[in-house]
């Protein structure tokens, strides 16, 4: 029988979105209310080109990254792990976010799965905002942070 739209797809495995599990240094911010993290890792790169030849050489420069955090405040006091542990320039810490070793597998048993781990070195808050709305009563961070090294295992 063919597909409805020729397509040849198949199912190429899952997981769960609740396994994910922020970590600084071993400690869990399941309590912080994070709400959405984005990361971004970039290297510089230059390219030269030779005269009288078709050559193009890359030169490889210093990487560094950016990420943010976007969270709710409370319902614990709570923020003083992110704040605290990232505001000192002269002291950078690290930071590691990983996702849970579990997978959903045919029949709807969870079995293993290889852990994701990002490992993040040399971090430092640059910013933190804070805004709310009188109709939600909720008050959101956004912080972002620069680092230096990721590892990814």
């Amino acid at each position: 029988m063919t597909n409805v739209f020729r397509a040849t797809q198949k199912h190429g495995g899952s997981f769960r979105a609740s396994d994910l599990v922020m970590q600084i240094n071993g400690n869990s911010l399941a309590s912080h209310v994070v709400q959405q993290v984005g990361m971004q890792y970039q290297q510089q790169l230059s390219q030269i080109f030779e005269i009288g030849s078709n050559n193009v050489y890359y030169v490889g420069g210093r990487a560094n990254g950016t990420m943010n955090i976007a969270r709710i405040a409370g319902p614990e006091q709570v923020p003083g792990i992110l704040i605290t542990a990232y505001n000192d320039i002269c002291e950078p810490g690290s930071m590691n976010l990983s996702r849970g070793s579990s997978q959903c597998i045919p029949g709807g048993f969870v079995g293993p799965q290889q852990e994701r781990n990002y490992a993040l070195d040399g971090v430092i808050m640059t910013s933190l905002g804070i805004n709310t709305q009188a109709q939600e009563v909720v008050v959101n961070e956004q912080m972002a942070f620069q680092f230096i090294d990721l590892d990814v295992t």
